[in-house]
């Protein structure tokens, strides 16, 4: 008679709502498709990309007339078993009554941006990018340090597509008029 394995955590799809159950120790945690994932901390790199970019974003301030950036950790929920926390995002001025309970967004972000660690390079790169194409985040820059690259994904007929550079190596935004970046901006020589 064979003996069945015991259940474990990894065996039970949780929930969002699950997450606010589990302690606040300050651990990144995120769901995805009902999987639990901690991440561990970001290296130096991976912090001084994430304040160049937040700076780019207009900082605590915003962009006027545009919107404003959030720094994980902060949930955003975009399903009953989806809740992530991006490394950095960005939330048009008309849609901020979206944050619920002064804890979490609720949906898509207009901008979300991930910045690749040697641990989470699989995650960011095709997780969650087929998880935020599914969303609907309308865009998704992956920032890479160690590659030195940033990716622009726009999404248009509800698919990504790359954003191309422009001859001075600008990747332009659509949600944001005007904003573009470089990877020669984040990682000077």
């Amino acid at each position: 008679m064979a003996v069945p394995h015991p259940l474990t955590l990894a065996d039970i799809p949780l929930r969002s709502d699950d997450l606010d159950a589990l302690s606040d120790d300050l651990e990144r945690r995120e769901l995805i498709a009902g999987e639990l994932i901690v991440a561990p901390s970001p290296l130096v790199s991976h912090q001084d990309s994430v304040g160049g970019l937040y700076g780019l974003l207009g900082g605590q301030r915003g962009i006027p007339g545009v919107g404003k950036p959030y720094l994980a950790p902060l949930d955003v929920r975009l399903s009953d078993r989806d809740t992530v926390q991006p490394d950095l995002f960005f939330v048009r001025w008309d849609r901020l009554d979206r944050f619920v309970e002064d804890r979490r967004f609720e949906g898509p972000p207009d901008i979300v941006v991930e910045v690749v660690s040697p641990s989470s390079r699989r995650l960011d790169r095709v997780r969650k990018l087929a998880l935020y194409e599914r969303a609907g985040i309308p865009e998704y820059w992956v920032v890479d340090p160690t590659d030195r690259t940033v990716t622009v994904h726009v999404l248009r007929n509800g698919r990504y597509e790359t954003v191309e550079a422009d001859a001075d190596g600008l990747l332009a935004s659509s949600v944001v008029p005007g904003l573009t970046v470089s990877a020669a901006d984040l990682f000077p020589a």
